[in-house]
């Protein structure tokens, strides 16, 4: 992508655990300098640009997959290089308590691929500055799915990007 395109993110929660997750359990966006988040929504969800998270209005059952969070980031006029995207998963406040915690939030630092948990993923956005004239136009691209699991809820979140289409 390039400076000042807009990035979309799909954050797609599923349950792997053993039993249903309860109402409240909220996925957040760590958004790295370079990126700004324009919004976020995600149909049952209750979602807050300024905390960058959404909070679930219902349980996820076991097995079942909630409904896709679409995240919209803009990319930075002097972003350049890598820029990594994480999101992770918390369960509700009222749930049991989780086996295999998050602890600490993740930051653009942490390597989601190595943490402890996993109930958190990433993805990476290739920032280049164009050369002028542009010419043709871009395709939406996805890049792979990030599997991540809650233990005690049991959430799966699966993160992937997709350039927006832009013409020249």
């Amino acid at each position: 992508v390039a400076p000042g395109e807009v990035v979309t993110f799909a954050l797609t929660p599923s349950n792997q655990g053993p039993m249903d997750a309860l109402p409240g359990w909220s996925v957040t966006e760590v958004m790295p300098a370079g990126l700004e988040l324009v919004d976020m929504s995600g149909e049952g969800y209750t979602c807050d640009v300024a905390t960058a998270t959404c909070v679930a209005g219902s349980g996820l059952a076991a097995g079942a997959s909630g409904a896709v969070i679409t995240v919209h980031a803009k990319v930075g006029a002097v972003a350049s290089g890598s820029l990594k995207n994480v999101a992770f998963v918390a369960p509700s406040t009222e749930d049991v308590v989780e086996t295999n915690p998050l602890g600490n939030p993740p930051t653009t630092a942490t390597d989601t691929t190595t943490s402890t948990t996993d109930n958190d993923a990433q993805a990476s956005v290739s920032v280049k500055t164009p050369s002028l004239p542009r010419t043709g136009s871009e395709v939406p691209q996805w890049a792979g799915l990030v599997p991540l699991l809650l233990a005690a809820g049991g959430i799966l979140l699966l993160v992937g990007r997709r350039r927006k289409t832009t013409t020249n």
